[in-house]
C-alpha cells in the first residue's frame, strides 16, 4: 500500500490528477484495500478512480464498466444499504455493456449473475432466481449447454430452488447440472472454478446431496 500511495502522489504532481495513471493507481489501491477489509477507503478509492475515467472515456467506455463492477462488489461486500447501491450500479453496467457488446454476451450473464447475488443478500428469492434464469439463458447461447460457466450459473439456482423447499424442482436441476459436469472433465483440470461431481451425490439423501456440492460465486 505504500508504494501505490508513492505512486499516486509523483503521478499526481507529474501527470495531474485527472490522468488515467492517477485513475488506475487509485483502483489498484481499492484492491487492496478491499482485500484488508478496508471497505470504506475501497469504495471511496473506486469511486475516485471512476470520476476520473468517465471523464477521459466517457461514461460508457467498457473500461469504465469495469470500475463499476469493482465499486458495485465492494458495496455489496459492505452489506446493509450498500446493497441497494451495488444494484443501481449493476443495473447501469449492465446497459453499457448491452451498448458495448450485445444482450448475449457473456458479460452480461456475468452481471446478471452478480445482480442475482446481490439480490439473495437482500432475501428477495424471487427475482434472484429470475436474474439467474436470465444468466442461464445468455451463458446457453453465447457458450453452448456444456460450457463451466453454464454449470457454475446451475449451481447458484439450485442453491436457490433448495431454499424455498422445492425439492422436487431442485433435485430435476441437480441431475441436469451432473450431466453438464461430467461433460467438462478435461475443462476442470486447468479451471479451478470447476470440481466435477461424482455420481456418488445422486444416491445420497435429499439434505446430504446439496450440502456437499461445491458452490462458488460466479461472477467477474
Amino acid at each position: 500500500m505504500a508504494m501505490y500511495q508513492l505512486s499516486l502522489g509523483i503521478a499526481k504532481e507529474h501527470l495531474g490528477e485527472n490522468h488515467l495513471y492517477v485513475s488506475n493507481t487509485l483502483n489498484g489501491m481499492a484492491n487492496v484495500l478491499q482485500d484488508l477489509g478496508c471497505l470504506d477507503d475501497a469504495i471511496d478509492a473506486y469511486r475516485e478512480s471512476l470520476e476520473i475515467r468517465a471523464k477521459n472515456l466517457g461514461k460508457d467506455h467498457l473500461s469504465v464498466a469495469q470500475t463499476y463492477n469493482n465499486l458495485a462488489n465492494a458495496l455489496y461486500l459492505q452489506g446493509g444499504q450498500g446493497l441497494e447501491r451495488a444494484m443501481e450500479l449493476y443495473e447501469g453496467l449492465l446497459d453499457i455493456k448491452k451498448r458495448n457488446r450485445g444482450e448475449y454476451h457473456v458479460s452480461v450473464a456475468n452481471t446478471y449473475n452478480n445482480m442475482a447475488v446481490v439480490y439473495q443478500g437482500k432475501g428477495t428469492t424471487k427475482e434472484a432466481i429470475d436474474m439467474y434464469h436470465l444468466s442461464l439463458n445468455i451463458c446457453k447461447v453465447a457458450l453452448g449447454e456444456d460450457h463451466s460457466s453454464f454449470s457454475n450459473a446451475f449451481e447458484n439456482a439450485l442453491g436457490l430452488l433448495k431454499g424455498q423447499d422445492d425439492e422436487s424442482k431442485a433435485l430435476k436441476t441437480f441431475y441436469i447440472l451432473l450431466e453438464i459436469q461430467a461433460t467438462i472433465i478435461d475443462e476442470s483440470i486447468s479451471n479451478p472454478l470447476v470440481r466435477p461431481l461424482s455420481s456418488v451425490y445422486v444416491r445420497k439423501t435429499w439434505k446430504r446431496e446439496y450440502d456437499e456440492v461445491p458452490r462458488y460465486r460466479y461472477c467477474r
